[in-house]
Order: structure tokens, then C-alpha cells, then sequence
């Protein structure tokens, strides 16, 4: 298992969701994979959450 802090806040997220959550989190993930546009794709999700104050300590997960 890896060491990477960030990728376990993000794996401790994904623990937290419902199955149901967690089936769509993958569907999404492979529809990041197979996009052409990441950047664009990426702005869509952040313009969808309320990410609050921009600090260097913010959850990876919500943003906040």
C-alpha cells in the first residue's frame, strides 16, 4: 500500500461513500480517462463543488 498522503485522504473518501456512490465514482473516473479535454473535464467538476477559500491545506477529496 502506498504511503502517498494524498492518495490515502482520497481512498479514506471513497471508503466513505455508499456503494451506489462508489459505482458512479469509477463510471466517472473511466469517463476522465477516455476524455479528450481533461482540463475542461476538470473545471466542469471544480465549478461543481464550493470549494471555499483557497488554501494550501484543503481536503483532496471536497475541496474544502
Amino acid at each position: 500500500m502506498t504511503n502517498n498522503k494524498n492518495v490515502l485522504r482520497v481512498l479514506n473518501g471513497y471508503f466513505n461513500l455508499s456503494i451506489e456512490e462508489r459505482k458512479f465514482l469509477l463510471e466517472e473516473i473511466r469517463a476522465f480517462e477516455n476524455k479528450y479535454d481533461k482540463i475542461g473535464y476538470q473545471n466542469e467538476v471544480r465549478a461543481k463543488l464550493d470549494v471555499g477559500p483557497t488554501v494550501s491545506n484543503y481536503c483532496k477529496c471536497c475541496g474544502k
